[in-house]
């Protein structure tokens, strides 16, 4: 049972983290395992309020309740006060159906060009449908965001990575392709060019390197990037709802994941948005409040508003994904190997 314990689990780590930084502990007892936060995995500068690292734990487990038969187990989850969460299991007969384990293993984060296709949203409320959790969430899509909305989101991400330690948090899980690692990203899977992944390399020796580039230049290239990346694809996937702890982001990353495997079940590759979406709800903490000055906090504020208005978003936008179809593959990035102590 052990081996077959770690193998539904290493299979649930395929589940998205920031900069596969896979922010999670595990703590095995003999019918339960426990699901805690790694704080310094977790450090990063986009992660308000563990905010995108409940997001992953919710994709992981999200992983886990849908691949327990197919190995042969039963589970219930639980969200615990001291913000980890205990899976509890009992075995039972396996199921032969493998399409859950393919989809969980294809799943990634793709960076580059994308072509059109349509989506149906009703399609994917049927085959991946809410099964639990108290916050309710919606899908809407987006086919075309203005210009001037797209110049706005390029500041606040220069903004983001000349002032504060986002570069820094960024480039320490950044590897060399072909560079042996557990964690983290490659440049190959950045699917940026040579000279971008030679700028990349520099400020990851040298991250304070970054303050010299002059703001009008990083906005003006990263707008050309971000235009290209919503103009290359279907559009849109945006997730709204209410989003104030770590139970929201929890649940939030189940609906992100369940949005992720039927994009991945249809052949549809995806990319987070998440500067743009998740880091919007944040400017009121005391890390952005040391980072930016009060005029850069309340444009973030009010960007916040216009975005939700551009795009017809009713509640807080949580994530946002860009979405179409490629030939294209990515070699799959890593996990870090779980072995059970029971």
């Amino acid at each position: 049972m052990k081996t077959l314990l770690e193998s539904w689990i290493q299979l649930a780590t395929r589940a998205p983290s920031g900069d596969n930084s896979q922010p999670w502990d595990f703590t095995f007892g003999p019918s339960h395992f426990n699901i805690t936060i790694n704080k310094d995995r977790a450090r990063h500068f986009l992660d308000q309020e563990m905010s995108a690292t409940w997001i992953s734990i919710g994709c992981l487990c999200e992983n886990l309740e849908r691949s327990a038969s197919f190995f042969g187990f039963k589970c219930t989850l639980t969200l615990n006060r001291d913000h980890s969460a205990t899976v509890k299991y009992q075995t039972v007969e396996p199921q032969s159906d493998s399409n859950i384990t393919d989809l969980i293993t294809r799943r990634q984060t793709f960076r580059g060009k994308l072509d059109k296709v349509n989506i149906d949203l009703n399609a994917f409320n049927l085959e991946f449908p809410t099964q639990d959790g108290t916050s309710e969430f919606f899908w809407r899509h987006v086919s075309t965001v203005s210009k001037k909305l797209i110049w706005k989101w390029s500041w606040l991400e220069s903004i983001l990575w000349l002032k504060t330690s986002l570069m820094a948090d960024f480039t320490k899980w950044l590897h060399k392709n072909g560079e042996n690692h557990e964690y983290g990203i490659t440049l190959e899977s950045q699917q940026i060019s040579k000279m971008d992944q030679i700028s990349l390399m520099l400020f990851k020796k040298i991250p304070g390197l970054i303050m010299t580039v002059p703001g009008w230049f990083f906005q003006l290239k990263t707008y050309f990037r971000l235009k290209f990346l919503i103009e290359s694809s279907a559009g849109l996937l945006c997730l709204s709802g209410i989003f104030q702890n770590y139970r929201d982001y929890f649940y939030a990353g189940k609906e992100i994941q369940r949005m992720w495997l039927y994009l991945t079940k249809h052949d549809i590759k995806t990319q987070p948005l998440a500067i743009q979406s998740l880091f919007l709800n944040f400017a009121h903490t005391d890390s952005v409040k040391n980072a930016l000055t009060e005029n850069q906090i309340m444009k973030i504020k009010s960007l916040k508003k216009k975005t939700q208005t551009d795009l017809d978003i009713p509640q807080d936008l949580i994530f946002m994904l860009r979405y179409g179809t490629t030939e294209q593959s990515l070699p799959l990035l890593p996990r870090k190997k779980i072995a059970a102590t029971i």
